[in-house]
């Protein structure tokens, strides 16, 4: 009978659906909802970000690319596309553009080695460590999702950006007439065709390459953003909490790794951004005053004195935009305090404590609902003769016992008070207040600030505006030198 009841049981007692392995309760989600739909719950793993990245600069010759073969043909591919490119340009300078405009490309033909070069070396060896820490963290899971959408995107929106800019070139140069440059040959159809798709391919790879060297500073950018906003999040919460609340030291130590995080970055991008601005702003300068002042019929040097301003406009406001994350940290905290001082006042004043008078009796607070209190006497139905109330024996016993648990249940939670430490605030704001002014994403030793940003396009478009000044209502000979 034992084994029979044994059996029952055994039968009756079956894993619910509640109670599977969670590879059963992933094909049972991923049969209902789909799997779109549970994908997207699933953590976001650095090495999938990452490889996208990887097949990106693969064209640019980065053979620290898992994808060897495709680098190896990236490498050839981007050396020939610089070749052609130049020299189609140095050509057209002498026949067509002149000297100016040779010196802005042999400035881009330098920027493309240089961005090359700590492209492949440094920043993306940075961003996937970035990455990596920030997976290993366990607490940037947000972050991280937010970083798989701008890596998913981001090789659209380059191949559409240097199509159309390559095209946007070649059209501006045929309407230029410019490229009927055969280097002396015979203008058969069949050279003229080659000559032209040589000379649209490699624009088109320039121009990728250039968004390329801005977007993986940008990837980075957004990384440090995306984590502090993060961090701030659940620092927030910790700080708000009233039974594990941070300590002064903790908050501090959590913070100044945050600054360092900061730092590295902005050291992994500093030269490509010092080239990448250099470049920007001589491109801008010289193709403005060359067409204002010297050639207005050639159109070529308005589409490489604005496209370069249009690659730096995001890039740069992101930067500023995670200056201004670490900056806002200060206010997070500020926030907190306050709603960490009110919620304290409001338990303090919604708890109640017993308290033992002189008399040996247990005094409740006043909105304390008397009906609770037990009963003290017993109540022994006769017969005939209606109710008699007999007092218990352990009257005195009870009230003694009343009194010691109330007086323990005061002194116990004095004690826990006490225990409790509150975390500093004052000091951690003044903390902030000094050294976050000086943090954010910087160049060099220039923390890149929205102030810095706006004034520099404003020089820039004030640049613009003063040439076309000049050359409206200047004189017939220019009073700008170059």
């Amino acid at each position: 009978m034992g084994n029979g009841v044994r059996k029952y049981f055994a039968f009756r007692v079956r894993p619910q659906p509640s109670d599977l392995q969670p590879v059963d309760a992933n094909a049972w989600i991923l049969e209902e909802v789909g799997r779109g739909k549970a994908g997207k719950h699933r953590r976001p793993k650095f090495g999938d970000m990452i490889g996208s990245i990887y097949i990106l600069t693969a064209l640019i010759g980065n053979l620290n690319s898992p994808y060897t073969k495709l680098s190896r043909a990236g490498l050839l591919l981007w050396i020939l596309s610089m070749t052609v490119n130049f020299t189609y340009d140095g050509y057209e300078s002498l026949a067509k553009y002149g000297y100016p405009w040779m010196g802005v490309r042999g400035l881009l033909l330098i920027t493309c080695c240089v961005c090359t070069w700590f492209t492949i070396r440094r920043t993306i060896p940075w961003l996937e460590k970035g990455l990596g820490e920030l997976e290993r963290d366990k607490c940037y899971r947000k972050a991280l999702r937010d970083m798989k959408v701008i890596t998913k995107k981001l090789p659209y929106v380059l191949g559409v950006f240097a199509v159309i800019s390559g095209s946007i070139q070649f059209g501006i140069m045929q309407r230029d007439k410019a490229t009927h440059v055969t280097f002396g040959k015979s203008s058969d159809l069949q050279i003229t065709f080659i000559f032209h798709m040589l000379r649209f391919l490699s624009g088109v790879h320039m121009f990728y390459a250039l968004a390329l060297f801005w977007s993986i500073p940008m990837c980075v950018m957004l990384m440090v953003g995306y984590s502090m906003i993060e961090y701030q999040d659940f620092s927030c919460i910790q700080l708000k909490l009233r039974e594990k609340r941070l300590t002064l030291k903790q908050a501090i130590e959590g913070y100044n790794e945050r600054v360092q995080f900061v730092k590295l970055s902005s050291s992994a991008c500093v030269v490509i951004l010092c080239m990448l601005i250099a470049y920007t702003f001589v491109s801008l300068a010289v193709n403005a005053y060359v067409f204002l002042f010297r050639n207005r019929t050639l159109f070529l040097y308005i589409v490489h004195a604005l496209l370069p301003l249009v690659l730096a406009a995001y890039p740069l406001s992101t930067a500023s935009w995670v200056t201004k994350q670490y900056h806002w940290h200060l206010v997070a905290v500020v926030k907190a305090w306050v709603e960490c001082s009110d919620s304290d006042s409001d338990s303090e004043d919604e708890r109640p404590l017993s308290i033992t008078n002189e008399h040996g009796t247990s005094r409740l607070p006043s909105n304390y609902n008397e009906s609770q209190a037990p009963e003290t006497t017993l109540r022994i139905h006769m017969p005939d003769t209606g109710h008699v109330i007999v007092n218990s024996a352990y009257d005195n016993m009870e009230r003694l016992q009343n009194v010691l648990t109330g007086s323990a249940l005061f002194l116990g939670k004095l004690q826990h008070r006490k225990k409790i430490p509150k975390f500093n605030f004052e000091k951690y704001i003044s903390y902030l207040d000094k050294v976050s002014r000086n943090v954010g994403f910087s160049i060099g030793v220039v923390p890149v600030t929205w102030e810095l940003v706006s004034t520099l396009f404003f020089f820039l478009i004030s640049l613009i505006a003063l040439f076309v000044q000049e050359s409206i209502f200047g004189k017939a000979k220019s009073t700008i030198t170059i």
